[in-house]
C-alpha cells in the first residue's frame, strides 16, 4: 500500500486515482483477454495466459505509478478519464474550482505547469496499456508541490472575483468565506490572509465602482455643457449675419 508523501511541513494528502481510471485498465486488460481467447479459438491453440498476465503486470505498473504521483495531492484532487469524443486524462479538484490538462502525445515530457496544463504528453492510445505505462513513468517528471500551489490559486483566483463583487455583502459574509479560505490554505501551508485580504477587495471594488459613478456624471455635465456652448455659439453666429 503507497503511504501519502509530506513535505515542506504540509500535512499528508491522499490524491486519488478516480474510479474512470481503473475502469479504463479493466476495460484493456478484459479486451487482452478477449483477444486472447478469440485468437485461441480460430487456431485451435491453447489460451495464451502469459499475454493476459503480462498485460495484468502493466495495469499494476500504472496503478502503482498513479496513486505515487496522486497520493501527496489535496485530498480532493483526482485523477480522472474522460471518454467521450476526445478521450483525456484529466486532474479536477471540483471543490477547488482547478482543472489541469495533458498537452499532446510525443511531447518533450517536460512535467512544467502552466495555469491549468502540465506538459506531460497524454497516451497516444488510450486503449494501450504501454500507452498508458508511458505516461504514467512521465508524470514522475511532475513536481507535485506546484500542482497543489496552482489548485489553491485557481480557488483564490475564484473567490477574489467573487469578492470584488460589490452587491456580496453584508461584509460579514466575506469575513465568513475569508475564514473558510483561510482553513483551506492552512491545508497548503499557506499563510492565513484572506479573510482580511478579501474585505480589502471588495472595498477597493466598491471606491472602484463609486470613483465611476462620479466619473460618468462628470462626463455627463460636460457633455452638456459643451452642447450648451455648442447651441449658443450657432446662435450667436446666426445673429451676426
Amino acid at each position: 500500500m503507497i503511504q501519502p508523501v509530506s513535505y515542506n511541513n504540509k500535512p499528508a494528502f491522499t490524491g486519488y486515482v478516480d474510479k474512470s481510471v481503473i475502469k479504463l485498465l479493466d476495460k484493456n486488460v478484459d479486451k487482452t483477454s478477449k483477444h486472447s481467447i478469440e485468437y485461441a479459438k480460430l487456431f485451435g491453440e491453447k489460451v495464451d495466459i502469459d499475454l493476459v498476465r503480462k498485460a495484468l503486470k502493466k495495469r499494476s505498473q500504472i496503478l502503482d505509478n498513479l496513486k505515487k504521483f496522486m497520493a501527496p495531492l489535496h485530498h480532493d484532487t483526482a485523477l480522472k478519464y474522460n471518454s467521450n469524443k476526445f478521450p483525456s486524462f484529466f486532474i479536477e479538484n471540483k471543490k477547488l474550482k482547478s482543472k489541469f490538462r495533458f498537452i499532446y502525445p510525443d511531447s518533450n515530457n517536460t512535467g512544467e505547469i502552466g495555469y491549468d496544463i502540465i506538459n506531460v504528453g497524454r497516451p497516444k492510445d488510450p486503449t494501450s496499456l504501454s500507452d498508458i505505462l508511458k505516461f504514467s513513468d512521465n508524470l514522475n517528471k511532475v513536481d507535485s508541490k506546484e500542482v497543489d500551489r496552482y489548485t489553491l490559486k485557481h480557488y483564490t483566483n475564484y473567490i477574489t472575483q467573487k469578492a470584488k463583487n460589490i452587491s456580496f455583502s453584508p461584509e460579514f459574509r466575506l469575513k465568513r468565506l475569508g475564514k473558510k479560505v483561510n482553513k483551506i490554505a492552512k491545508e497548503f501551508g499557506q499563510s492565513e490572509i484572506w479573510q482580511d485580504k478579501l474585505l480589502v477587495v471588495h472595498r477597493e471594488a466598491k471606491e472602484l465602482e463609486r470613483q465611476q459613478k462620479i466619473k460618468k456624471k462628470e462626463i455627463k455635465k460636460i457633455i452638456k455643457q459643451n452642447k450648451k456652448i455648442l447651441k449658443e455659439f450657432i446662435i450667436n453666429n446666426k445673429n451676426s449675419q
